[in-house]
């Protein structure tokens, strides 16, 4: 199972169709729990997309086939056997947006938006997995204050950076002999 290549879709977040699909997406107010029961496993790209605030994903393996996998201020947990990166560096990125800038209504800038977090669970970890995959969890950048051009007017005061996330992995190693 392990020398599978990845499946030749990626995960589509939308409800499953009970006929067709290898996988079981239940979907709450604001989190999905997916569970994969596909020998190939579940494959991610940067198109993964989706409104849940909280993701849990259980597969036997996850492929992470993009450079960069975005998903601002989300809470992204991913429980695997194998965890395969099919690009030499991987991002996983749950930081938070940046805040907008103010304007000649509201000259403040806005707080950026809270961290994600990610918690990475794998049974059986390539051993270059953390040489080569990177967890960003950070806080939004504040926006930018207005600038006041004419007069005597101060400028607005940038917003506050968001607060950070955070970012666990545990994995499994097991004897061979």
């Amino acid at each position: 199972m392990s020398d599978q290549p990845p499946p030749a879709k990626t995960f589509d977040p939308s409800p499953p169709s009970l006929e067709t699909s290898e996988y079981l997406a239940f979907h709450g107010k604001d989190s999905m729990v997916v569970l994969s029961a596909q020998d190939q496993g579940l494959s991610l790209d940067s198109s993964f997309n989706t409104k849940a605030r909280d993701i849990y994903i259980y597969s036997e393996t996850i492929y992470l086939l993009s450079d960069t996998i975005k998903l601002p201020g989300l809470h992204l947990n991913l429980f695997c056997r194998r965890f395969k990166l099919l690009k030499d560096k991987v991002s996983i990125d749950v930081s938070g947006i940046k805040g907008a800038g103010g304007n000649d209504k509201t000259v403040k800038g806005s707080e950026g938006g809270k961290g994600g977090s990610i918690c990475l669970c794998v049974e059986d970890p390539d051993p270059d997995l953390l040489s080569k995959l990177t967890l960003k969890s950070s806080g939004g950048d504040g926006g930018r204050g207005f600038n006041q051009t004419n007069g005597t007017d101060e400028g607005g005061d940038g917003g506050n950076g968001g607060s950070c996330g955070k970012s666990e992995t545990y994995s499994y190693f097991r004897s061979l002999k």
